[in-house]
């Protein structure tokens, strides 16, 4: 029997998106004058520095996809500027992540993720939002940009414990896809050449092999609001042993969550707009589709696919465990409601299953232990 554990998500705020990057340096950044950047965070995991970020609300911190390593939980370090153990500052926790659907990984593609606090801060001298523009729009070459963080101040160097800052210019993003060898420049980057005094960001691969130190890309985007949902789980690696064929149709809220084109997991029609499955079932920078309508999930099945908006994970969330093995994915476009896709419906409140409850289990499991 598996428990399943129910919450609501809340509503987020359409905000304009920044990104942060992976295992930035700031090159010969000098030192910050000490909560001159108020808005300014250190992502933490196992209270240790992984990734900057700053506060968009009091409630939003804006950082990087990349920063969340799957099924562990992250908080943030508020109003700090060294952030030695010693450091006075704030520390919040984290509700939810929201991390943009075309996230991939590889490419460091819209490598973007809104922490949702569990608790709103309060405005201090330490701790502000920083203010973000009312529309998404193209920052113009030469323009002069501000890069902070608590990044390494020289190439393959060690991060520094007190937040350092730089100034870039915005170049030409013609040029930039030229010189960006090999890294492709997409019209969601900003690119920002370093001073001539060799002042700038940087960035390195997961291989840790130095990207070019003359640039850094900065994806945008802007987020659309949410509605609160009800969720349910789903469990890893299913097999629905000695099941039966069902019917076709007669669960028309079923649908095959896939990757590729695929089938990776079973989920669930919740509503119009969105599906329920595991969050083991989201492979880090990959993007998943649903097949909806279908019996046979062969490749020549008639059926609908449907392409995902945004990716809900339960915060708590825990790869090992499977703990709050939970993930909501909202569809791009509404579906309609057919004979074979329908949504089914959920309870109005939480509650236990009681002993002896007879359930019903249904996916594209293998019928047998080890079973294909």
């Amino acid at each position: 029997m598996a428990a399943v554990p129910l919450f609501l998500l809340t509503t987020l705020l359409p905000l304009l998106v920044l990104t942060a990057q992976q295992d930035s340096s700031i090159v010969n950044g000098r030192e910050a004058k000490p909560h001159s950047r108020p808005y300014m965070v250190s992502v933490q995991q196992n209270k240790r520095h992984i990734c900057g970020g700053f506060l968009v609300s009091d409630s939003f911190v804006m950082t990087a996809a990349h920063c969340l390593t799957w099924g562990q939980n992250l908080t943030v370090l508020l109003g700090a500027h060294d952030i030695s153990e010693n450091q006075k500052s704030n520390r919040a926790e984290v509700k939810f992540y929201h991390i943009h659907p075309g996230f991939e990984a590889d490419a460091l593609e819209n490598d973007i993720m809104l922490l949702q606090l569990k608790t709103a801060v309060k405005k201090t001298k330490e701790v502000q939002w920083i203010p973000l523009p009312k529309k998404d729009k193209d920052v113009k070459p030469k323009t002069v940009c501000s890069v902070a963080g608590w990044g390494a101040n020289k190439t393959k160097g060690y991060a520094s414990p007190r937040l350092l800052e730089v100034n870039v210019t915005v170049m030409n993003r013609k040029t930039c896809i030229k010189d960006w060898v090999p890294e492709p420049i997409t019209s969601r980057m900003i690119c920002g050449a370093l001073n001539i005094d060799n002042k700038g960001a940087c960035q390195h691969q997961q291989d840790h092999s130095a990207l070019p130190d003359t640039m850094a890309a900065v994806p945008l985007f802007l987020l659309t609001t949410l509605l609160p949902l009800l969720v349910l789980t789903a469990q890893q690696d299913s097999s629905i042993v000695n099941g039966r064929e069902a019917k076709p149709h007669s669960r028309p809220y079923m649908v095959s969550v896939q990757q590729n084109k695929r089938h990776k997991c079973g989920g669930f029609l919740v509503s119009d707009s969105f599906v329920m499955t595991a969050a083991h079932c989201l492979t880090w920078g990959q993007n998943l589709t649903v097949l909806l309508g279908a019996h046979d999930i062969s490749e020549n099945q008639k059926s609908n696919r449907a392409e995902v908006k945004f990716y809900h994970i339960h915060p708590g969330f825990e790869a090992d465990a499977l703990e709050n093995d939970i993930m909501l994915l909202q569809l791009k476009t509404a579906v309609k409601k057919t004979k074979e896709v329908q949504w089914i419906p959920l309870p109005k409140k939480d509650k236990d299953v009681k002993p002896k409850t007879v359930c019903s289990v249904a996916g594209w499991g293998a019928n047998k232990t080890n079973g294909m």
